[in-house]
């Protein structure tokens, strides 16, 4: 029963320090890419309806968001997380 409380609280400890890093690295986006990140990422809305929503081309909404996945990637690689 120990055992399993402590990896559960590990778990929980990680959980929350993956938070941190993710939202460190969101608040560091600007308004414009943050929303298109999360408007894809965690509402899973289209890249057209992206597109539309910021007046730009579906090209230029997946390469915003190749970028900002590099950036995270980094980050997560240099945190030990990936």
């Amino acid at each position: 029963r120990r055992s399993s409380d402590l990896v559960t609280a590990m778990a929980h400890m990680e959980a929350e320090n993956l938070i941190e890093i993710i939202n460190r690295f969101l608040s560091n986006l600007s308004d414009r890419d943050r929303d298109i990140f999360v408007q894809r990422y965690w509402i899973m809305e289209s890249i057209k309806n992206i597109a539309a929503r910021h007046k730009m081309s579906e090209g230029a909404i997946k390469q915003n968001l190749l970028r900002n996945k590099r950036k995270l990637k980094k980050i997560l690689e240099r945190e030990g997380r990936l």
